[in-house]
């Protein structure tokens, strides 16, 4: 068994990035005061 980084950031799998992000947006709950959904 050996240490593998998952964040393609510090040399992980990219395949792993698109699901990162997608559960970070998910997790964000912060709404930007400028924001204009006119």
């Amino acid at each position: 068994m050996t240490f593998q980084f998952r964040n393609p950031n510090f040399g992980g799998n990219p395949n792993n990035g698109a699901f990162l992000l997608n559960s970070a947006q998910a997790q964000n709950s912060y709404k930007d005061p400028s924001y204009n959904d006119d």
